[in-house]
């Protein structure tokens, strides 16, 4: 408190000093014929309607030799580190699902 009665507001500032890092891109599949790919639902609103739209789409035009979906649990949360793992050794793609 201050003199005559006023207040103390604390103001925070939120934003992070920002970071520069360097990161090369996998290479792109140049197809999907024959590859093993999975779908990650986010869990938000329309992220399955979307990854649906792209499942029958991928399907109907491509001959891919596996395809499996996985789901988070918490939409802000990171995967856990094993079905990371799960997926990097069951995917040559992943398409992640993001329905906003």
């Amino acid at each position: 408190m201050t003199e005559g009665g006023g207040r103390t507001v604390y103001l925070l500032d939120p934003t992070a000093d920002g970071r520069v890092s360097s990161a090369s891109l996998a290479a792109g599949a140049r197809g999907l014929e024959g590859l093993r790919w999975g779908l990650l639902n986010n869990q938000k609103p329309n992220a399955g309607s979307v990854l649906d739209v792209i499942r029958s789409t991928i399907e109907g035009r491509h001959h891919v030799s596996e395809q499996r979906l996985w789901a988070k649990r918490i939409q802000s949360a990171a995967m856990p580190a094993d079905v990371l793992d799960e997926i990097v050794r069951s995917c040559d793609v992943l398409i992640h699902g993001v329905g906003d």
